[in-house]
């Protein structure tokens, strides 16, 4: 309860000031995590890193700051890397906080990693030395982050494909930014991205192996046998695994598994009596007594939870009356099936969904990987810090097994992938079946509009997507759709074209059955054109693309009907496309809720259009402290002069709109006054 007070009086302290949001600043710090690289569209390049501050912001405005910075730099040049000290040029915001239903809120997970300001680097310049020009040890890279970015440099120096260096990177010291985001879904389709994160198996497999080498090797000597050989072999291997752990940069399951390997063997090696819990346990207390809010993370989580689950089945294994081969076998697949079994909940929960191939993956490709690759990988980097060329061999080996591994994931991937993996579908029955609601979703900067009647639903555009293979379909929406118990969906809309209402569409359709689609890629929006559902929801087309247009002022806007509600969405729609609606449509345009135009912009939203409409609930779908500026300032003076209540997804998450049985409409903000203190907004 201590640590806790103290964390919710550091949270509070780590938060951005409002008066330095997207202010001009200066940051001198030590980029403390390998960089990801992202080429965007157009042949843009992004660099997305993590910077420690190392003094004070400078800035016009009052901006105090400490910790962790995490930020985008959209040059290629100079190409950044772990432990370089710089001075940036930016302007910051604050960590994200989408937050809708189904899925982890941001700000859980940036406060779990420590992360509470973000921001846009303007300029990066490399620096050797603090801005007063002194010396400052704190401004340098650390010899543990240099050999890191040494390690990975002399890995991308292999002939090999990237695939298999960026695997042999991850491996070795736990940098998985190379990685595409196809091969991490790939993994999780798996069951084996926890093979590839250094994580406890690692560190164990380390240990054990250090291990049984020392005492190979003892055995020859006098001192076989001794407390001394014992005190020796524990220190060299205990010494192996927190090494290996400092290369995986003191990842959370790896900080548990070296203080559970270091109690059990000082217990023992003490005489003393020590129990797997109770390791697991002293080690959950110095992890959370460091960092309170590793407990919003799913690295805690998962690494606690298969490992209190390996202790409890370790107990209750039945022990082999003959060493057999079958029977071994056996208690292999029983345990890993039983593993899976007992963290399907964890699974579900983080993952929103479980894989069902684990069982039979983990005992083909742990075994590879660990006994084989791993060692490869790390005898590789022993190497290397002592010469190059005796890094070469073992990691020539390790690429040569990746090589024909990786091919053999696809191929299992390509035939049994989808039909392996268990996704989440966590709503009881009686709850999917509200008359109808409206859920605009929190998809940052864009737009996504679900309507529901009953067991049919109907999206209303999908939020961006990014050439890497992010997309708020996959983060937001799908996640939604399981919470929810959406089997498939009515009508998919795509307003228009811009990313950040089209983006997501493509993983939609692989991924959920449409039975039609409206507007970009698919049927054209006519105005005036109607349908209806069986228990009263009635659809209007009032805007659409002319002559296949498929910018702003053509976008689909859609008026939905229900029990005397009226909704009102309007995609992005310009004031003079809003003239052409209020002389056309007039007094059919009046709705109780409008989904306002353009996330907010002065170019939308006319005094004129707002009377005609009349809303009595407004919501401003945008991103917090979003680089346009949306909501205008002239835009939410407009709404207030209308007198409707306004609700923006920037301030309270998703937003949702329900008509009761009785016919009354009940509002649901995500972000209630009741949330926890880490979820608010300060």
């Amino acid at each position: 309860m201590a640590f806790s007070a103290l964390a919710g009086g550091q949270w509070q302290a780590s938060q951005l000031p409002e008066s330095c949001i997207r202010q001009p600043v200066t940051l001198h710090g030590v980029i403390s995590d390998f960089p990801v690289v992202i080429q965007q569209r157009e042949g843009r390049y992004q660099q997305q890193f993590l910077l420690r501050l190392t003094e004070p912001p400078k800035a016009a405005v009052d901006c105090e700051l400490s910790g962790v910075v995490r930020l985008s730099y959209w040059q290629p040049h100079p190409e950044l890397t772990l432990g370089q000290p710089v001075r940036v040029e930016a302007s910051l915001r604050p960590a994200p906080s989408q937050w809708s239903p189904g899925s982890i809120p941001d700000q859980a997970l940036a406060a779990a990693r420590r992360i509470f300001v973000r921001g846009t680097a303007r300029s990066v310049t490399l620096s050797t030395s603090s801005a007063s020009g002194r010396g400052d040890a704190g401004n340098h890279p650390g010899r543990l982050a240099a050999t890191r970015a040494e390690i990975v440099r002399a890995i991308d120096n292999l002939t090999a494909w990237p695939r298999v260096r960026a695997t042999l990177a991850a491996l070795v010291v736990g940098n998985g930014a190379a990685i595409r985001p196809d091969d991490w879904a790939r993994l999780q389709r798996l069951g084996l991205s926890h093979v590839w994160v250094i994580s406890g198996l690692h560190i164990g497999l380390v240990f054990a192996g250090v291990w049984w080498l020392v005492q190979r090797l003892l055995s020859a000597t006098v001192i076989a046998g001794t407390p001394s050989a014992l005190w020796f072999s524990a220190g060299l291997s205990l010494s192996a695994a927190a090494g290996y752990s400092a290369l995986a940069g003191f990842a959370v399951p790896t900080q548990r598994a070296v203080v559970m390997l270091a109690t059990l063997m000082l217990a023992r090696l003490l005489g003393w009596r020590a129990r797997g819990r109770d390791a697991l346990l002293l080690a959950l207390a110095l992890i959370v007594a460091n960092n309170a809010h590793a407990v919003l993370g799913r690295s805690l989580w998962m690494s606690a939870g298969a490992t209190a689950v390996l202790l409890w089945l370790a107990r209750h294994q039945p022990a082999a009356v003959t060493p057999s081969l079958l029977l071994r076998l056996w208690q292999a697949l029983r345990l890993q099936a039983l593993l899976v079994l007992l963290m399907a909940p964890l699974s579900l929960f983080w993952f929103g969904q479980l894989s069902l191939l684990t069982v039979v993956n983990n005992l083909l490709f742990v075994p590879i990987m660990g006994l084989l690759i791993i060692p490869l990988g790390l005898l590789g980097a022993v190497g290397s810090v002592v010469s190059p060329v005796l890094s070469k061999p073992p990691w020539a080996l390790a690429a040569a097994l990746l090589t024909m591994l990786l091919p053999l994931l696809d191929n299992i991937d390509d035939r049994y992938g989808s039909s392996g993996v268990l996704r989440a579908n966590l709503t009881l029955p009686s709850l999917r079946r509200s008359p109808a609601e409206l859920s605009v979703l929190d998809v940052g900067q864009g737009l996504a509009v679900m309507w529901r009647e009953g067991d049919r639903a109907l999206l209303f555009d999908t939020g961006a997507s990014a050439p890497e293979g992010f997309s708020q379909a996959d983060k937001v929406i799908l996640p939604f759709v399981s919470h929810a118990g959406v089997e498939k969906l009515e009508t998919l809309v795509l307003s228009h074209a811009d990313n950040d209402h089209s983006g997501g569409g493509a993983q939609l359709r692989q991924r959920l059955e449409i039975d039609q689609q409206l507007g970009f890629e698919g049927q054209p929006c006519r105005p005036g054109w109607q349908w209806h559902w069986r228990d009263g929801s009635r659809f209007t087309v009032l805007n659409g693309a002319l002559g296949g247009r498929a910018d702003n002022p053509g976008s689909c806007v859609l008026l939905i009907e229900y029990r005397g509600w009226r909704f009102l969405i309007t995609g992005d729609v310009d004031k003079t496309r809003e003239r052409s609606l209020v002389r056309y449509w007039r007094e059919q345009l009046r709705a109780d809720v409008l989904v306002v135009a353009h996330h907010g912009s002065d170019t939308s939203s006319s005094s004129t259009f707002l009377k005609w409409v009349d809303p009595s609930w407004s919501v401003i779908s945008a991103a917090r402290a979003s680089r346009f500026g949306h909501p205008a300032s002239a835009v939410v003076e407009r709404l207030a002069q209308q007198g409707t209540v306004l609700l923006s997804t920037a301030e309270f998450g998703a937003i949702g709109f329900r008509v009761t049985r009785d016919g009354d409409l009940q509002v649901h903000r995500q972000r209630e006054s009741s949330a926890p203190y880490w979820l608010q907004l300060p």
